[in-house]
């Protein structure tokens, strides 16, 4: 019996190559983007999962909140958190700090800038990674203990073990390598190949005031015991900062603690280690590859139960012959697993060769690292494999099961007599399926549009800053600083030259205590920056005026160490404040604020901080963050990062002159520069990937809807030959035949559209809210989707529609 199920099967495949082809295919395709969006969602959803005990690990955030201002969440503590958690919770088995440092590493000849981990010795006690070489009970432990990843020791010594040897990090502190780890997968957010005691960084640190923000940027871990409840540990949290340190009036500092398991996506406070993912994107790209997969189905329903009456001898035959209407139901099945089991084979192996261009899509391909990119080890991977075997098992009998039961209900007395049976209700089905169908394409579209709007926005008018060819050099000595930065104004190339502490991003900004006349103290970023620095990124002043090298008062003296001290014959500072910091000091209005004296504490009060100019807010971080408020003055003592824009023609050759020109008069350690582009695309590296994904998964359900579509157009084209002949020979034109069969092909995508864009528009702009600076989703754009999925359907079976409308009507009525 079941042979002769089996060679049924296949001679219905190869008698109906067409259908066979667009079901396989369709289906092929639509497993095909269920598995890379499987494989995304479970990347993400994974991280921090390979480290043993995760389940046990926190990370310790800090909330600052200051009169006048909503509450700032950071993934940094105050660096003593530490020790006061140990101190007051037996319970906390380890604990660690965290900095990472962007710094020179040298072995021999070689040397290059990379990011290192500064951490306390028990950095290894909360975080069990596997070792490869030494002991990590005590590889930090001394102040010149380094340890590297896999990767980092055969960059810099070519081999895997390099126990003993040293390492020079910033061309002043010589390091010895205690031990070697892992290379640490993708789906992490510690982001180091090295990392290195922190006892010199320490020491670096203590000189510094107790506010100062530098001693804000530890990231701080813990292991606690797995017996004690997290909710008990949070409420005696509560006040551990009060009660042991305090800070200036008016601002109140919490800290709380989140599992390292929800950091990626569960997480929105600033200054992360790695740009955080998005748990709604998560779920709605799982929810895509359902759909996608749902769309295929509908296909396959659709174009089975439209050929039913194909099949209604066959089926007379079987019954007449004895075969139950479970024997039936089973062969239909085994047919629908057939196909679904050919095109799970095709998917796999357009998955596998898809691999790399889809690790490219999510940019995890760029480092040639290959445990930063997504793998489809299926062979190796004994749950990955069986969720292939189970979707096989599921989509084929879900699928199979509803043209299974038409198929088998047949009566053989009717199919016998007529061999054409009619399936009541099966045409309703159809309809309604390709409603949905179309409506999962309408909401895509939609999507794919507004994320594309929303990452352009991000990128371009949403900065409201000139950032086009805009190079940042990164310095530490100010006097090498100033004259690196007049020889580059004479480089061929380069129309300007302007510098900041850190232009124009919100890294390292200086966190004061201001207070205007008869206000209350208010926590601001202050960023000290250069004459020209607002000029140079085209900001213009709403109220006042910007800084001028004319204007004595406009700059810290330069016999003054810093804004603290005022120098001689200094009688007051000029400060430019941003619009955010107008509405915390609470002026009404830009104009209000210019010419108000400021009171700083952390400064010295013999000096006066006059508002000279206020200008527009502009995101220095992801836009995802409200605008701080900031304040900008000029201290050439602080400027430790140089922006220049180029002209935009050879950029390599004036690249190349900038580089020699840094050999010449540059300090010693490689040149530090990136393109600012190349900083605010790593800012929305997730909105990217996310558009990318969207782009690729509408294509998909596009071709996999067309395909459906275009089955059903020429199957029901066929079953309405003979009504096309009688209706030309009654007299109808070529042109109202196609009005006929389009409408009947085109009302489903009209109530889908009808129907989904709604839907779509409330979604999208929930996903919207989730950025404190967004674009707007208008009209247009929902006319636009639908207009695009109206002309797709349109393409889809115009061609067909055409060639049946010019039938001539006595072929058409000798068709049947």
């Amino acid at each position: 019996m079941w042979r002769n199920y089996l060679s049924a099967a296949l001679r219905n495949l190869s008698r109906n190559r067409l259908y066979a082809a667009i079901n396989i295919v369709g289906l092929a395709i639509g497993l095909a983007a269920g598995i890379f969006a499987g494989l995304y969602v479970r990347e993400e959803l994974s991280y921090e999962r390979f480290i043993p005990g995760h389940e046990s690990i926190y990370r310790v955030s800090m909330t600052r909140q200051v009169p006048g201002a909503p509450a700032a969440a950071f993934s940094t503590a105050y660096h003593r958190v530490s020790e006061w958690l140990e101190s007051d919770f037996p319970e906390i088995q380890a604990s660690s700090r965290l900095w990472i440092v962007r710094t020179a590493v040298r072995h021999g000849e070689f040397e290059a800038q990379q990011s290192v981990g500064f951490a306390d010795r028990d950095f290894f006690r909360v975080f069990a990674l596997p070792a490869i070489a030494g002991d990590l009970a005590t590889a930090l432990s001394t102040p010149d203990g380094i340890v590297l990843t896999r990767q980092a020791a055969r960059k810099y010594f070519g081999e895997d073990m390099p126990i003993g040897k040293t390492l020079e990090l910033d061309r002043s502190a010589v390091m010895r390598v205690t031990a070697v780890i892992e290379d640490l997968p993708s789906n992490t957010h510690l982001n180091f190949t090295v990392i290195a005691s922190n006892a010199r960084l320490l020491q670096e640190l203590q000189p510094l005031p107790e506010f100062n923000v530098r001693k804000f940027e530890a990231h701080t871990y813990f292991s606690l015991d797995p017996a004690t409840s997290l909710q008990s540990l949070r409420e005696r949290m509560t006040g551990l900062i009060d009660r042991h340190q305090k800070f200036p009036p008016g601002i109140q500092l919490q800290v709380d603690v989140l599992p390292i398991d929800d950091i990626h996506l569960k997480s929105s406070a600033q200054f992360p280690l790695e740009p955080p993912g998005d748990l709604k994107t998560v779920y709605a790209i799982a929810a895509v590859g359902i759909l996608i997969v749902l769309i295929a189905g509908i296909n396959f329903v659709n174009l089975m139960t439209s050929r039913a009456s194909q099949r209604a001898v066959e089926v007379g035959v079987r019954k007449a012959a004895g075969a139950s209407r479970r024997d039936l139901v089973l062969q239909f099945i085994g047919e629908s697993l057939i196909h679904v089991t050919i095109a799970m084979l095709v998917a796999v192996a357009a998955v596998e060769l898809l691999m790399p261009y889809f690790n490219a899509l999510l940019d995890r391909s760029l480092s040639g690292d290959p445990t930063a990119t997504i793998q489809f080890e299926y062979w190796r991977d004994p749950m990955l494999a069986l969720a292939l075997v189970a979707a096989v098992l599921i989509i084929g009998l879900a699928a199979g099961f509803y043209p299974a039961m038409v198929l088998s209900a047949f009566r053989p007395i009717d199919t016998l007599k007529t061999g054409i049976v009619r399936s009541a209700g099966s045409f309703t089905v159809r309809q309604l399926l390709v409603v949905l169908q179309f409506g999962v394409l309408v909401l895509l579209i939609l999507a794919t549009a507004v994320i594309h709007r929303q990452t352009q926005f991000a990128l371009n008018e949403g900065l409201r800053i000139d950032r086009n060819q805009v190079l940042l050099v990164s310095f530490r000595d100010a006097r090498t600083r100033q004259g690196f930065q007049e020889a580059l104004r004479e480089v061929a190339g380069v129309e300007a030259v302007t510098s900041s502490h850190t232009a124009p991003t919100n890294r390292g900004t200086i966190q004061l205590t201001a207070e205007r006349a008869g206000g209350s103290p208010a926590a601001l970023q202050f960023t000290p920056v250069d004459f020209n620095f607002h000029e140079f990124y085209g900001l213009q002043p709403l109220a006042g005026r910007l800084f001028s090298r004319e204007r004595g008062t406009d700059a810290v003296p330069a016999n003054a160490t810093s804004a603290v001290a005022s120098g001689d014959g200094a009688a007051q500072l000029a400060l430019i404040v941003n619009e955010a910091t107008v509405r915390t000091l609470g002026f009404a209005t830009p104009d209000a604020a210019v010419g108000q004296i400021l009171k700083i504490k952390e400064w010295s009060p013999d000096l006066q901080y006059s508002i000279v100019g206020v200008i527009p807010d502009f995101p220095v971080d992801s836009i995802r963050v409200a605008v701080q408020p900031t304040v900008y003055f000029v201290d050439q003592n602080r400027l430790s990062m140089i922006s220049a824009r180029l002209n935009g023609r050879a950029i390599p050759e004036t690249l190349t002159q900038i580089n020699r020109l840094w050999q010449r008069i540059g300090e010693p350690r490689p040149i530090e520069s990136q393109f600012l582009d190349e900083y605010y695309g790593l800012l929305y590296t997730d909105v990217r990937q996310q558009a990318r994904l969207f782009n690729g998964f509408t294509v998909i359900a596009l071709i996999i809807a067309s395909l459906g579509l275009f089955g059903l157009s020429v199957f029901s084209a066929q079953q309405r030959t003979k009504e096309v002949g009688i209706r030309k020979a009654m007299g109808a034109g070529t042109q109202e035949i196609m009005r006929l069969l389009l409408w009947q092909f085109l009302r489903p995508v009209l109530i889908a559209i009808v129907l989904a864009l709604p839907l779509g528009a409330w979604l999208m702009q929930r996903w919207l809210s989730g950025f404190a600076q967004r674009a707007s989703i208008e009209a247009w754009l929902l006319i636009a989707a639908g207009a695009v999925v109206v002309l797709i359907g349109a393409l889809t079976v115009a061609a067909h529609v055409i060639l049946v409308a010019r039938w001539r009507p006595a072929a058409a009525l000798r068709y049947e």
